[in-house]
């Protein structure tokens, strides 16, 4: 996995209204294994997060991460979330977080909001670190 582009978008942006930070990752080989293949990882990522039980996404619920990661979803979706996580974890909240394709196989568009920029910063700075207890596949690093 490797981070093509990485920047602060200090005000309202393509992506957001809100402040975000802004990653195009490169996922690599984990493009051919979205999370349903990989066994155990929501007991694995809620294990090391527990507090991905209250990450609603696209479901619109409580576990709705979850239940994502179950049926299937990307490198990119799963480095966002974890971003965020970390974050509410040392005390700014924030919930806003986007992944898109950019339609290059592989290529994701990764966006999430910071309260701080100095605390926003570091979760995207190091995606492998998200995965690496979730995955059998080696990253670069």
């Amino acid at each position: 996995m490797n981070i093509l582009a990485h920047r602060a978008l200090r005000g309202p942006n393509y992506y957001s209204r809100y402040r975000a930070i802004y990653m195009r990752l490169d996922i690599g080989e984990l493009e051919e294994r979205p999370s349903d293949t990989v066994p155990g990882i929501v007991e694995r990522m809620s294990g090391l997060l527990p507090t991905l039980q209250e990450h609603r996404c696209s479901v619109g619920r409580p576990g709705g991460f979850l239940e994502r990661l179950a049926r299937g979803t990307w490198a990119g979706h799963i480095v966002e979330h974890v971003a965020i996580e970390l974050q509410n974890l040392i005390g700014f909240s924030v919930g806003y977080g986007k992944t898109v394709d950019s339609y290059e196989s592989g290529i994701y568009n990764v966006v999430y909001r910071y309260r701080d920029e100095a605390c926003g910063w570091p979760p995207g700075s190091r995606p492998w670190l998200s995965l690496k207890p979730c995955s059998a596949v080696t990253t670069s690093t």
